[in-house]
């Protein structure tokens, strides 16, 4: 990500506006938006697949009744 953002940052303050500064803009910001799906699916994938849930946990995560206080 940081690299994309350096991509990005030397095209707007350095380059003119040409079509080849426009494609390497597009492609720092691919670089960043790709790291931070993946990251986010990563992360999706461990809560879901790596760390599943005792049914223990099911039981506590219920609502309790309406007349029931702790």
């Amino acid at each position: 990500m940081v690299f994309g953002a350096f991509v990005v940052m030397w095209v707007l303050l350095r380059w003119d506006d040409t079509r080849l500064a426009e494609t390497l803009a597009l492609g720092g910001f691919g670089l960043i938006a790709s790291a931070v799906g993946f990251y986010a699916g990563a992360a999706a994938y461990q809560d879901v697949r790596l760390w599943p849930r005792r049914p223990a946990d099911y039981a506590a995560a219920q609502p309790t009744q309406e007349g029931d206080h702790v």
